[in-house]
C-alpha cells in the first residue's frame, strides 16, 4: 500500500511539473499558427491587390479595398465581422493593413534577360552572348510587332501596419508563472508580437508584378492600347463577358496569320476569298 501511495504521489508531481509546460507548448502553438494565417492572408492581399490593377483602380482605392476586405480576414465584400477568428489578435479592429502600388510606363523586357556564359574561350563566349542578346531581343520585337504594348507594370507590396495583441479579448499569452519563477509572466506574449508587423513579399523580395498589357482582357487607357480595342475603363463590371470578348477578339485580330491582316493588300485578300465562299 505504501509502494502504491508512493507512486501515486510521484505520479501527481510529475503532473505538477509537466502539465504546465504543455499548456506552455499548447499556447505557443495557437500563437504560432496565427502568425502563419496573418502571413498567408497577407499574401492573398497582395494578390488581390495586384490583380485589382487590371482594372485601373487607383492605389488609393486598392489600398482601401484591402483594409476592408481583410479586416477581419475572412469575409466576403458587404460582410463584416467583428471578430477575426484568430486567439491571439481576435478583434478585426485589431489589424491595420497597407497596400502599396507602383505603377511605371517604362519598357518591360517580356522576354527575360539574356544568358550569360563564363568559363569559356573568349570568343565562344561572345558569340554565345551575341546569340543570346538576339534572341531575347527577337522576342520583344516580335511582342511589338504583334501589336502589344511592352510598356508598363503593376508592382504590388502588402504590409500588415500593426496586428495588436488585446490582452482583454485574446484568449492566451496573457502572462503567468511556471513554478518556482513569480513574477516571471512566462505566457506573456513577447514585445514583437504584441504589436505584429511584416510585408508580402518579404522586404529581400521582389514585389508582386504584373504587365499592363499581354492578355489582360479589361478596357486599358488608350496610351497602354494598341491593337484598336476599347479603351473606356469606366465600363461597368456586368458587362464583363462582353468586354472581355471584344479585348480578346481585337488582339487576336492583330495577331491572327503572323499580323498580316494590317496590310492593305492581305484585307483585299480575304475579303475576296470570303465573298468566293
Amino acid at each position: 500500500m505504501r509502494a502504491l501511495r508512493g507512486e501515486e504521489g510521484s505520479a501527481l508531481v510529475e503532473s505538477a511539473i509537466v502539465f504546465p509546460c504543455l499548456v506552455l507548448i499548447l499556447y505557443w502553438s495557437i500563437a504560432l499558427t496565427d502568425v502563419l494565417v496573418l502571413k498567408l492572408k497577407a499574401s492573398e492581399a497582395a494578390r488581390y491587390a495586384l490583380w485589382e490593377t487590371t482594372v485601373w483602380k487607383s492605389p488609393a482605392q486598392i489600398g482601401r479595398e484591402v483594409q476592408a476586405r481583410f479586416e477581419d480576414l475572412r469575409s466576403p465584400e458587404g460582410i463584416r465581422n467583428r471578430y477575426t477568428g484568430l486567439l491571439m489578435y481576435p478583434m478585426a479592429s485589431n489589424l491595420l493593413w497597407q497596400a502599396r502600388v507602383d505603377t511605371d510606363r517604362s519598357e518591360v523586357t517580356l522576354s527575360g534577360n539574356a544568358i550569360r556564359i563564363s568559363g569559356g574561350p573568349g570568343r565562344i563566349n561572345g558569340f554565345i552572348d551575341t546569340v543570346a542578346r538576339w534572341i531575347a531581343s527577337g522576342v520583344q520585337t516580335a511582342m511589338r510587332n504583334q501589336r502589344f504594348n511592352t510598356f508598363g507594370k503593376a508592382a504590388v507590396r502588402v504590409r500588415l501596419l500593426h496586428a495588436r495583441h488585446d490582452e482583454v479579448e485574446s484568449k492566451i499569452l496573457k502572462g503567468g508563472d511556471l513554478p518556482g519563477l513569480r513574477g516571471g509572466n512566462d505566457l506573456r506574449t513577447p514585445r514583437s508580437m504584441v504589436d505584429l508587423t511584416f510585408d508580402a513579399p518579404l522586404p529581400s523580395e521582389r514585389p508582386m508584378s504584373i504587365v499592363f498589357d499581354t492578355w489582360k482582357a479589361w478596357p486599358k487607357p488608350p496610351a497602354y492600347t494598341l491593337d484598336g480595342a476599347p479603351t473606356d475603363v469606366n465600363v461597368s463590371p456586368q458587362q464583363t463577358y462582353p468586354e472581355v470578348e471584344k479585348q480578346v477578339e481585337a488582339q487576336v485580330d492583330k495577331i491572327a496569320f503572323f499580323g498580316m491582316r494590317r496590310f492593305s493588300w492581305f484585307t483585299q485578300l480575304d475579303t475576296l476569298v470570303r465573298r468566293i465562299f
